[in-house]
């Protein structure tokens, strides 16, 4: 694995240089900033924010109502296959889908996604979502 410091001496440069550059930050002269990228691509620096984000297992717990709406369903089918389709390969879709529209019932889903599932992050269906007009499409 590449690390900043051999494209630093690869480039004659300081590796907080070097960190600056390939993160976009200020302090870098633009041509010195675009040789340490092109440098960084020749030998196959990949960051390590990246390789966390790739490698990292995520979570996403997602509470719906409205379980018999085609809609719903659909949604619920779409967020399943993620996991299993590969779509997301390192993030996980768990979806709980309520039949009625009661604020505690959602509660208690969110409760057991957070302490049973140990979710990362939470999508909720508003409430008054299946009542709303479609949105207006701009032109």
């Amino acid at each position: 694995m590449v690390t900043m410091q051999q494209i630093a001496d690869r480039c004659g440069v300081s590796r907080g240089t070097v960190d600056r550059a390939l993160h976009h930050k200020e302090g870098v002269r633009e041509e010195v900033a675009e040789r340490i990228r092109a440098t960084a691509r020749e030998m196959g620096y990949i960051s390590n924010r990246l390789v966390m984000q790739q490698t990292q297992q995520w979570k996403i717990g997602a509470v719906l109502h409205s379980g018999h709406s085609p809609f719903v369903q659909m949604l619920c089918e779409l967020f399943e296959s993620f996991s299993e389709r590969e779509l997301l390969p390192n993030i996980t879709v768990i979806v709980r889908a309520m039949q009625d529209m009661d604020v505690q019932h959602q509660l208690t889903l969110i409760d057991e996604l957070v302490t049973t599932e140990h979710i990362d992050g939470l999508a909720l269906m508003r409430p008054d979502a299946s009542a709303r007009a479609p949105p207006h499409r701009l032109v």
